[in-house]
């Protein structure tokens, strides 16, 4: 199985997190499971800078800083999937609404077809002219 770009640079940094750990007296299976724990480049880069600038005085600080860490990147990837799936649904809004205004703003006299861009995000900024109050209702 060839390893990837990522994967190497994933396992020299949990080789680094091993040995600075061993360094600092702890065992070594200790960086082993932070490692396991972090999984990412950034998450043990993270851990490697505060191990090289807090200096930690018990492993329950090391491991309270794995926690940390490992929340912010849950809590990251949490805000990540909810912009995804927000940018689903405004997609989706969008193609609905526009197809009320196209049909509403039809009807309207001297409208013409400008209400069909009005909730696009990829035309922001063409904005058509306003209907009038309570269009929608008729």
């Amino acid at each position: 199985m060839k390893d990837t770009g990522e994967e190497k640079q994933r396992n020299q940094l949990r080789q680094q997190l091993v040995n600075r750990i061993g360094s600092m007296g702890y065992p070594p299976e200790l960086g082993y499971l932070l490692g396991e724990q972090l999984a990412t480049p950034n998450a043990l880069r993270r851990m490697l800078g505060y191990l090289n600038s807090a200096h930690p005085r018990s492993a329950e600080e090391i491991t309270d800083e794995m926690l940390a860490i490992c929340d912010d990147r849950d809590r990251w990837m949490a805000k990540k999937k909810a912009e995804y799936y927000n940018g689903k649904v405004n997609a989706t809004t969008c193609r609905q609404m526009t197809g009320i205004l196209f049909k509403q703003s039809a009807a309207l006299p001297g409208r013409g077809q400008g209400g069909a861009a009005f909730c696009c995000p990829a035309k922001i900024g063409v904005f058509p002219p306003f209907p009038e109050p309570g269009f929608l209702l008729q």
